[in-house]
């Protein structure tokens, strides 16, 4: 019984160093500094810990292997004894034993990935909390650890190897903390606070999320007459169109406005379909950072964005991507975005298709954003549960949101006020 017990403890006692061997690892430093105030022995004993990644490492993960050895041979034992006294022939319970004590570290070793998993998730509160135990656990090795690391440098220093531990880069958080910080403080050569943050977050971007949505997309039609082709390029002021037949859905390549300059003399001679050139399909799931790279091997600055289902959602272009990270990119040419127009009583007027990123920058406001909807015109929807019609209200993040103007398939304007708190809020209509 006893052996069961001790058994038991000692995989219990592996389970918390692997998650604090995780979280260690995983934690940023500033970020644990920054908890001083709230539990300063923990953050005393999980910073000295951190600085000296060496010994830590090498401490946690030898007296981990060590439990799970004294496991394994406790488990052995307890089986060997209810076998002895069941009667089981000698030869069979040796090899009983074996695979009973191969059992037991099989199991443990399947059980470290449950810790480390949680402990990689939230690394600040699994490092605080076994901050105490793990300090402990390499305060006693610690003399031992470094007699054993200079042992096997003697030896491997002759192969031109070494034994020391090389640590794990910071995390990406604490890299942009630190960039934004030199950024802040003017330091020779840093980068622009926005800079930093677009470099960081165009990791997790999506093109659905850059990507100029169908609704705005203006295509030239495969039969159009070389008058229309030219009036196209002039009015929207693009570069590179997509050519479509039928509908958008159906997109045969794309228009490049260099290729139809030389042949404005002659107008006859420009036949669409001579002028093609291929389209690049991507998906809206493809994140952003693999969309440039494949623009960059096929020499491609524009791409057809597509939905799960093969239908056409929007295009993006290279400065599209650009923009993610230097932010907006305009010329004498381009023409504004959707901008708030701000009335006498503080209300404004906004166009539903502005994205609500753009608008919380622009009012200081908070509403939510992401998953189905990206826009003004997406969270009344939503809201909703159809397209609201014309006078309905909706309150969200504090605001007063009115539809305007709608049609047929979508809300068009939007006044945005303040929400006054003796208001009810009203209930769109059915």
């Amino acid at each position: 019984m006893l052996e069961l017990l001790a058994a038991g403890a000692a995989l219990a006692g592996r389970t918390l160093l692997q998650a604090a061997d995780a979280a260690i690892l995983a934690v940023g430093e500033d970020e644990v500094i920054a908890h001083e105030r709230k539990a300063p022995r923990e953050v005393r004993w999980l910073l000295q810990l951190k600085r000296d990644p060496e010994t830590t490492a090498t401490a946690l993960r030898g007296a981990s292997s060590s439990l799970l050895a004294f496991a394994a041979v406790a488990a052995a034992i307890v089986v060997g004894d209810a076998l002895f006294v069941a009667g089981v022939h000698p030869v069979s319970r040796t090899t009983l034993q074996l695979l009973a004590g191969l059992l037991a570290g099989a199991v443990a070793l399947a059980l470290d990935l449950a810790p480390r998993s949680l402990a990689s998730a939230s690394p600040l509160s699994w490092g605080l909390s076994l901050s105490g135990p793990a300090w402990l656990v390499c305060r006693s090795l610690r003399g031992p650890v470094r007699l054993m690391l200079r042992l096997f440098d003697a030896v491997l220093l002759r192969q031109g190897a070494t034994a020391r531990y090389t640590p794990p880069p910071p995390p990406l958080q604490e890299i942009e903390k630190i960039l934004s910080e030199e950024a802040r403080g003017g330091a020779p050569g840093a980068p622009a606070p926005e800079l930093v943050h677009g470099l960081f977050s165009f990791a997790d971007r999506t093109v659905k999320e850059i990507m100029v949505p169908r609704t705005r997309v203006v295509g030239v039609p495969i039969d159009a007459t070389p008058q229309q082709v030219i009036e196209l390029l002039a009015e929207e002021g693009h570069t590179r169109m997509p050519v479509y037949e039928g509908d958008l859905d159906n997109i045969k390549g794309v228009l490049h406005a260099k290729d139809v300059i030389p042949l404005l003399a002659h107008p006859e001679l420009i036949v669409l379909q001579d002028l093609l050139r291929p389209a690049l399909f991507v998906p809206w799931t493809k994140p952003v950072g693999e969309l440039l790279r494949e623009m960059q091997q096929k020499r491609s600055l524009i791409a057809m964005v597509v939905d799960e289902y093969g239908g056409f959602s929007g295009i993006v272009s290279l400065e599209d991507i650009l923009e993610e990270i230097v932010g907006e990119i305009r010329d004498e040419h381009d023409r504004e975005g959707p901008q708030p127009q701000f009335g006498p009583d503080g209300s404004a007027l906004v166009r539903a298709e502005m994205r609500l990123e753009d608008l919380n920058r622009a009012l200081g406001s908070q509403l939510p954003g992401g998953g189905d909807f990206e826009t003004l015109g997406g969270l009344l929807n939503s809201c909703a549960g159809a397209i609201p019609q014309a006078g309905d209200r909706f309150y969200v993040g504090g605001l007063e949101l009115t539809v305007v103007q709608r049609d047929d398939r979508r809300v068009r304007l939007v006044r945005v006020s303040r929400a006054k708190a003796s208001q009810p809020p009203p209930q769109p209509r059915p």
